[in-house]
């Protein structure tokens, strides 16, 4: 008899451990779930703070590069596109031309938008570019255009790394 009142108490404490380990597990699938929705929280919350840093005021940087325009008399933009490239970024692609210039007019232009800090600040990089030379008929005052594409690609640095 005792060996039986024996297994009946191994039998409910048994019984009752099964019964608080899967009370357990399902607190514990609780708190994973908790921490999965902090994890995603963490993530929205951070994708918010970044994009609101990286924010560029568009018609700022449209006004600085007219002022950067303006000391290019014989320059002027034909086209200017903002993509987003399915590898990411984000990539500014302004095409010019140049009246009557040459390569030297092209690299001071160059200088001047990678050396303006508040034009180029959002920018990672100027890549670098063809130029396609064209001669101009029916022209009085040129006899040739120089048309290039500059690419800009927007920088993904926090605005404190900068």
């Amino acid at each position: 008899m005792k060996s039986e009142n024996e297994l009946q108490d191994l039998t409910h404490k048994n019984e009752s451990l099964q019964r608080t380990k899967e009370e357990k597990e399902r607190d514990a699938k609780k708190v994973d779930l908790l921490k999965a929705e902090i994890e995603l929280q963490k993530t929205r919350q951070q994708t918010i703070i970044d994009i609101g840093q990286s924010k560029v005021m568009w018609s700022q940087k449209l006004e600085q590069l007219s002022g950067i325009m303006f000391n290019f008399k014989a320059f002027w933009i034909s086209n200017m596109t903002l993509t987003r490239p399915a590898k990411g970024g984000s990539l500014l692609t302004i095409r010019v031309s140049a009246a009557n210039s040459n390569l030297t007019d092209v690299a001071r232009y160059r200088d001047a938008l990678q050396n303006d800090p508040n034009f180029f600040y959002h920018f990672a990089r100027l890549e670098s570019f063809q130029i396609n030379k064209q001669p101009l008929l029916n022209y009085k005052n040129a006899d040739e255009k120089l048309d290039f594409e500059v690419k800009l690609p927007l920088t993904d640095a926090p605005v404190g790394e900068r």
